[in-house]
């Protein structure tokens, strides 16, 4: 059974660096940068269902590394900037384990 640190471990081992943009909400946006570890994966051509588009990819962060920053849980409009490609957050959802936070799986599009 996984765990936490496990999670964080796989990101770390698997992942590529990269590079949160934290938007606060102002007009214009002023942003927080947070360096990460992140897992990018395309979707298949058969779950392009409801918002997806093709094109669009999703990444794994570890939730664990992300507040060990001190940073919040990105959010939509956020972005992740990885291997000099720059993407928008469409969604995040963040998956727990045993109760807390583990994983937090974006859908990124750009």
């Amino acid at each position: 059974m996984p765990t936490l640190a496990s999670i964080a471990a796989r990101i770390a081992r698997e992942g590529q660096d990269a590079t949160l943009r934290l938007a606060d909400g102002s007009v214009p946006p002023s942003w927080t940068e947070v360096p990460v570890r992140v897992v990018l994966r395309g979707y298949d051509p058969e779950p392009l269902v409801g918002t997806l588009q093709q094109g669009d990819r999703r990444a794994w962060i570890s939730a664990a590394a992300v507040a060990a920053t001190g940073a919040r849980v990105p959010r939509k409009g956020d972005r992740l900037v990885a291997a000099g490609v720059t993407t928008t957050v469409q969604a995040v959802e963040t998956r727990h384990l045993r109760g807390a936070p583990a994983l937090h799986l974006l859908t990124l599009r750009g």
